[in-house]
């Protein structure tokens, strides 16, 4: 039997890109959430719990667990193989802004308003590729460098095309076509930059360990990264 995969969706890591290639990997009833409980669910993930509950149920059919659900949903399957993407926790959060403010659920004039008063706004965790990673509801740096280190295929949207074609080894087939991850729709202030990197600092230590990680296993990673880790 197929191992079953385990995507762990960090919201703003070039999730485009690889719901089209899911969908052109798998066969629709193999890949949970289903998007028949997607509709149900006015178009949202279902909650962890819920989507953990389909999995186990089904748990002979699985070729796919993915959405945004944190590393210990994995745990709803047996001997799953694990693919992270991450992305620099600073661009990921001005997306992960950006994105919000796009979908109505907080206006730009609140998002700069949190940032200049030295805060993420609220709907927008700090540190989140940390918690996601982590054993439990607690972000623990650690945790996460183990999760990595354990996962057989991480990669980073900053240098998407090796992680891409690693993929094509559990059956992941990429579309040709290129999808932008670099918005700029929201321009951001120094200050508030700043703002955005000192409530990530955890993140910037996952992110610089998978690179190390990267090049120590696979021999790439960014171009800037690469010529410092040489």
């Amino acid at each position: 039997m197929q191992r079953p995969i385990f995507f762990c969706h960090i919201p703003k890591t070039a999730g485009t890109v690889l719901r089209l290639a899911f969908d052109r990997s798998f066969a629709p009833d193999t890949v949970f959430p289903t998007e028949k409980a997607i509709t149900e669910n006015q178009g949202q993930y279902p909650e962890t719990q819920d989507a953990m509950a389909m999995v186990r149920q089904e748990v002979e059919k699985v070729r796919l667990f993915r959405g945004h659900y944190a590393f210990p949903a994995s745990r709803a399957l047996r001997n799953p193989i694990v693919v992270i993407l991450l992305r620099e926790p600073i661009a990921r959060t001005k997306s992960h802004i950006r994105h919000v403010v796009r979908n109505g659920q907080i206006s730009q004039a609140e998002a700069f308003a949190a940032l200049d008063a030295g805060r993420l706004p609220d709907i927008v965790p700090a540190n989140l590729m940390t918690y996601m990673l982590s054993h439990s509801d607690t972000p623990r740096l650690s945790e996460a460098l183990s999760t990595v280190a354990a996962a057989e295929y991480l990669g980073v949207t900053e240098n998407l095309g090796p992680f891409l074609e690693r993929l094509k080894a559990i059956g992941i087939e990429a579309p040709n076509e290129q999808h932008n991850v670099g918005d700029d729709d929201i321009r951001f202030t120094p200050d508030q930059a700043e703002t955005i990197r000192r409530h990530n600092e955890t993140d910037a230590e996952l992110y610089t360990g998978a690179i190390v990680d990267l090049f120590r296993r696979h021999g790439y990673a960014p171009p800037q990264q690469k010529r410092i880790l040489q």
